[in-house]
């Protein structure tokens, strides 16, 4: 009677699980594999494991508890066969000079006792992929995959010569009316190593995978990494919004502690800036060593750097998005070109440094929230069943959105090519010796923030943003703050406050003060705000005495 051998798939399955190299597997020893299991055990365990091809002695990687049955369950079949050979403690890989004592195999598979040869293994692995080739159609991966095909001797998977060897093999079936096919691939047993060690890569450091799971060195489990392009792609979308709320609950915590500017806000425009400093000890190293730059559409024409060269810098004004050369006074050549005065985020000769970027991004946020509340207006004059608008206005009304959408591309562009410099400084590509003092953007180790998609946390951002560039506010963002503000003082008891007809002078540092408070008063942390700020629940939550302090304490009134 022929007894079916579990052989070639459980050493698979022992494989994808751990990664260890089948050699080993295939040389288990059946009475020591389990022996540091523990009844206590049930997601994991150790498997001893009593060769391996670089270590001197014995080791216990820690595997899925699922290995431990499947070799146990290779164990109750090998329990089966009575042959004298399967009594027998063999050496191993059948060499008696091996360094390794006998091994009593778990996978005896002949009549000596022998494990099952590679070939065994192999075809099983053929097997699965042929399989799993199948199914592919049915999870909609049929177009993104092919691990195999079904091909005749001496033809490889994707061969260059399938077509004249097919045909050649074709005509020696027609001579006996057999054809011989088989499965071919060019992913073979060992990928199941590098299947184990790509995965685990993507929570574990190398050094762990090595010490406790395969077995290898760190330098080795980096060799066996090959990623998924779509997980890398993933993975960094996902850092970069940990960063980004990182960067936000840092520049919360300082924001609400103390009346300061945050950290990552840098005032070139001060008069005792680093930038400021450098221009007026060495304007030419300044330039080279900010990362200075003129946004030029027509190559060869002067641009601002020119003029500040070329003037020494003495009508130069510095302000919080650029230095003007020509202290705020618009050429006519630029006014005529772009159909207006202070369009500078177009302009050739407005300058701006890494210094500059902070300011240049809120500046790009204040546009495209004028752009987008204009573009809503337009939208919904169109749509209207009754006009409010006459054509010659909606005319009006896209041309103001043109002019918005060509500076706010300005602004998008400097902003892009400003973090791009600042990177290649930051990495250390300018090796220069600082000769002026070295950007505060740089000293500091600032980057760049990501716009964020929540609603909350853009408003939290665009706070801080208007209160250090009160100029940078737009009038929807101004109008949210003081919405804001009035919400957050009707659920403090406040109510002829928030309901009061006078208008703040200042709704982003009203409504940061108040925010200010909550913060002091909760102890709350970047998360319990945006939490409070998106839910009215959160907010009932807090008694309304603790939520802001008491106004008017002392005449009688809350």
């Amino acid at each position: 009677m022929l007894l079916p051998q579990p052989h070639g798939l459980n050493n698979i399955l022992v494989s994808l699980y751990t990664g260890l190299r089948n050699n080993h597997i295939q040389w288990l020893d059946a009475k020591t594999f389990d022996c540091r299991v523990t009844e206590e055990d049930r997601l994991f365990a150790k498997l001893h494991t009593n060769t391996d091809k670089t270590k001197k002695s014995a080791w216990e990687p820690h595997v899925n508890f699922r290995v431990i049955e499947i070799l146990r369950s290779q164990k109750e079949w090998r329990g089966l066969i009575n042959w004298p050979g399967f009594k027998e403690l063999l050496y191993y890989n059948n060499n008696e000079k091996t360094k390794w004592p006998k091994i009593f195999p778990l996978f005896s598979a002949v009549a000596d006792g022998r494990p099952h040869p590679d070939s065994r293994y192999e075809r099983t692995w053929r097997a699965v992929l042929g399989s799993f080739q199948a199914i592919l159609p049915d999870i909609d991966e049929a177009s993104n995959f092919r691990l195999c095909s079904l091909e005749p001797p001496y033809v490889e998977f994707l061969d260059v010569d399938a077509k004249a060897k097919k045909e050649k093999y074709g005509l020696e079936c027609n001579e006996t009316g057999v054809c011989l096919l088989d499965v071919k691939s060019k992913i073979t047993p060992h990928s199941a190593r590098v299947s184990v060690v790509s995965q685990f890569i993507t929570f574990l450091p190398a050094e762990m995978i090595g010490t406790y799971i395969t077995g290898q060195t760190p330098a080795t489990v980096h060799h066996y990494v090959k990623l998924d392009p779509e997980f890398l792609e993933i993975e960094q979308v996902h850092q970069s919004m940990v960063l980004r709320e990182r960067a936000y609950r840092n520049e919360l915590e300082a924001f609400a502690t103390a009346p300061r500017v945050p950290d990552r806000f840098i005032r070139a425009d001060d008069v005792n800036s680093h930038l400021a400093k450098s221009l007026r000890s060495n304007l030419d190293e300044t330039l080279t060593s900010y990362g200075c730059i003129s946004i030029v559409l027509n190559e060869g024409s002067t641009n601002g750097l020119d003029v500040l060269r070329e003037t020494r810098a003495a009508y130069a004004v510095e302000n919080k998005t650029e230095i003007c050369p020509y202290a705020n006074h618009c050429p006519p050549e630029v006014v005529k070109m772009w159909r207006g005065p202070h369009r500078c985020g177009l302009c050739q000769y407005a300058v701006r440094s890494v210094d500059h970027l902070p300011a240049v991004a809120a500046k790009a946020n204040q546009f495209d929230e004028i752009l987008f509340a204009l573009t809503e207006k337009i939208v919904a004059a169109m749509n209207s069943d009754d006009p409010r608008y006459s054509d010659a206005e909606l005319d009006r009304l896209e041309e103001e959105r043109l002019r918005i959408g060509e500076e706010l591309a300005g602004w998008k562009v400097s902003e892009e090519v400003l973090d791009a410099t600042r990177c290649r400084i930051a990495a250390g590509e300018e090796t220069r010796r600082w000769v002026v003092q070295a950007p505060e953007i740089i000293l500091q180790d600032l980057q760049r923030v990501a716009v964020p998609s929540n609603a909350t946390a853009y408003l939290l951002q665009r706070l801080q943003e208007c209160i250090v560039y009160p100029t940078l506010e737009s009038p929807q963002m101004r109008a949210k703050f003081d919405l804001l503000r009035r919400s957050l003082l009707a659920r403090t008891g406040r109510l002829d406050e928030a309901f009061s007809f006078a208008a703040p002078v200042s709704p982003a540092e009203e409504c940061a003060g108040l925010l200010r408070s909550m913060v002091e008063a909760n102890t709350l942390t970047y998360d319990d705000l945006v939490n409070l700020l998106e839910r009215d629940q959160h907010l009932q939550n807090f008694a309304p005495t603790h939520l802001l302090p008491e106004s008017g304490v002392g005449n009688g009134e809350k």
